[in-house]
Formats: C-alpha cells, structure tokens, sequence
C-alpha cells in the first residue's frame, strides 16, 4: 500500500497486472470488474477472491474526486480499505 505519496493511474494498472498474475494457481482464476456506482467520480470494483466495495465520492466536482478514486481502487487491490464514502 502507498501512503506516501499520491496514487496515479499506472499505480493502480500495475496493482491490476500484479493481481490478476501473481499469487494464484493460474491467472484465470482472478477477475477484476468495474461497474457504475451513484455517479462521479465513483465505481464498484469487484475482486473475484475478496468481494466487492465502492470507491471514489459521487456529487463532489473537485479533483481530489478523482485522486480518491485512484486510492481508493488501489488500496481495494492491494487488500487495503476500500470504501471511500457511506450514503
């Protein structure tokens, strides 16, 4: 997990490529999706071996938005929190 610095997109690309290609008997055993959550900057992702959680903030047109989501996809990637917000 990085908390140091801000989360960019190719961190979370190769958080991807590390999941779906390491630590299972064969790739094809993991899957990642992305669907629509409540709009904005925000999706559900889900892990096929840890479930689903909700990233990013919806109604917020700030950039931070963005920057929580790539946080949030990362840390829900790499067995870090994952829900960025509650309604």
């Amino acid at each position: 997990m990085i908390l140091d610095r801000a989360i960019t997109a190719d961190d979370v690309i190769k958080a991807i490529l590390t999941y779906l290609n390491t630590d299972a008997d064969t790739p094809q055993e993991r899957s990642i999706a992305l669907t629509p959550d409540w709009g904005g900057d925000t999706l559900t992702i889900e892990l096929s071996d840890r479930g689903h959680t909700h990233c990013g903030y919806p109604d917020d047109p700030d950039e931070m938005t963005y920057r929580a989501l790539l946080s949030g996809l990362y840390n829900a990637i790499t067995g870090g929190p994952g829900l960025s917000f509650v309604r």
